[in-house]
């Protein structure tokens, strides 16, 4: 991809999940596409500098790859068009950064992640823990454990309250200001 050209995608966590279609966010990201992801995807949408965007038609989800085939829909500079912009870039705000894949699950940075950063991660990316087990080579036993177990590092009894907590508590930490 050319330096100039910035390539973003978010895609769900069934995406994410799939393992036949890592090999091609691994390409994608290795040629320089930012990569977030989110529980779901409300539609499928490419925008191309804001003056064009293309649907399909028919779209179920992303793992139904038949949805991909058939009727384009081509919307030009319009209101339509403003407001689908509008909408990938507030998906895109709540989408979780995936920078690269380490041992099988999608990283949010180049560190090495702990357990339960990589176990967080998956579990923001909205995966099941039958997923999360899969990615983490363990037991979905060894994933409900995991949880119950950070839960309580946390001090909190829902999987709602550990995302609120984590989420508040990252709002918490100072911030250096960058130029």
């Amino acid at each position: 991809m050319p330096a100039d050209i910035t390539h973003r995608a978010i895609y769900d966590s069934a995406a994410i999940g799939d393992q036949a279609m890592r090999p091609d966010v691994e390409e994608l990201l290795r040629g320089g596409q930012q990569v977030r992801v989110l529980p779901s995807v409300p539609l499928r949408l490419h925008l191309v500098d804001r003056g064009l965007a293309v649907l399909p038609l028919r779209y179920a989800s992303v793992a139904d790859r038949e949805s991909d085939t058939g009727t384009l829909i081509i919307v030009h500079s319009s209101a339509l068009l403003g407001a689908l912009s509008e909408l990938f870039e507030n998906l895109w705000t709540r989408a979780l950064p995936v920078s690269s894949w380490q041992d099988g699950l999608p990283t949010a940075g180049p560190e090495q992640p702990t357990p339960n950063q990589r176990l967080i991660a998956l579990l923001l990316a909205g995966l099941t823990d039958t997923a999360s087990a899969r990615h983490l080579g363990v037991s979905q036993r060894t994933v409900q454990r995991r949880v119950a177990a950070l839960l309580g590092e946390l001090g909190v009894q829902t999987r709602f309250q550990a995302g609120a907590k984590l989420a508040f508590r990252d709002t918490e930490q100072p911030r250096r200001m960058t130029g």
